[in-house]
């Protein structure tokens, strides 16, 4: 029973930051999509054990005050620490092929 309450608060908490940040920005919000999008991306993630999803309450503020609008712009973020990993890999087969002290 304790979940239940948990994920009416989460839905609940969501569902504000969604329709404070839909009023700021003019677009409209639909609760019924909010929520299916919310118990879906929570089942889905189940299966690959995954923490549950909610609203991210400093992330949203902090995007929306450097002008993010949505999550597409991760997208083009996500390829810095993808070519990070490649060079420390590259630079690591480097270091390996020195000969010891």
């Amino acid at each position: 029973m304790d979940t239940f309450a948990i994920a009416i608060v989460s839905f609940a908490v969501q569902l504000s930051f969604a329709k404070m940040y839909s009023m700021k920005h003019k677009y409209p919000v639909d609760p019924n999509q909010e929520l299916r999008a919310l118990g879906c991306g929570n089942i889905f993630g189940g299966f690959f054990q995954c923490l549950p999803s909610s609203a991210f309450l400093g992330r949203v503020a902090t995007q929306a005050s450097v002008g993010g609008e949505s999550q597409v712009k991760i997208v083009r973020i996500l390829p810095v620490p993808m070519r990070i990993t490649h060079m420390d890999i590259a630079f690591s087969r480097l270091l390996a092929s020195l000969p010891p002290d």
